[in-house]
Parts: C-alpha cells; sequence; structure tokens
C-alpha cells in the first residue's frame, strides 16, 4: 500500500508530492516501529521470566540456523 500511494501521488501531483508522501511513509513506519520496541523493552526489562524465554528462544532459533547452513553446505 506504502508503494502504490507513492506511485500515485508521483504520477498525479509530481515528483516533490511524491518525496514528501514518502517522507510520511517513512515516518510513520518510525512511529510504529518505535513504539513497538520500546513495549518489548519494557516487557523485557519487567519481566525476568520473559527475557529468559526470550534468550532461550533466540539461541534456539540460532542453532536452527547453524544446523540448516551445516546442512545445506557445498562440500569442497
Amino acid at each position: 500500500p506504502d508503494f502504490a500511494i507513492v506511485l500515485k501521488q508521483s504520477v498525479q501531483q509530481g515528483r516533490a508530492n511524491a518525496l514528501w508522501t514518502s517522507f510520511g511513509v517513512g515516518l510513520g513506519i518510525l512511529v510504529h516501529v518505535s513504539y513497538c520496541l520500546l513495549g518489548v523493552a519494557l516487557l523485557l526489562s519487567q519481566s525476568e521470566t520473559v527475557f529468559t524465554a526470550v534468550k532461550h528462544l533466540a539461541a534456539l532459533y540460532l542453532a536452527y540456523l547453524g544446523v540448516q547452513a551445516l546442512r545445506y553446505a557445498k562440500p569442497n
């Protein structure tokens, strides 16, 4: 949807308007990402249990990625 609105503004209103629309879209995404990160950071800082669970899940995911990389590595 973001691309479509920027494209529409570009075609109908010109480059300058499309750049301002792009800036607005980027700013909106920044706001959403910021409050999501702050909420997750607040949750992790307030709950040792949740922090430990997320830490263990992240370790398992990294181990999974490592195993997959080794499984599909091309032999020399």
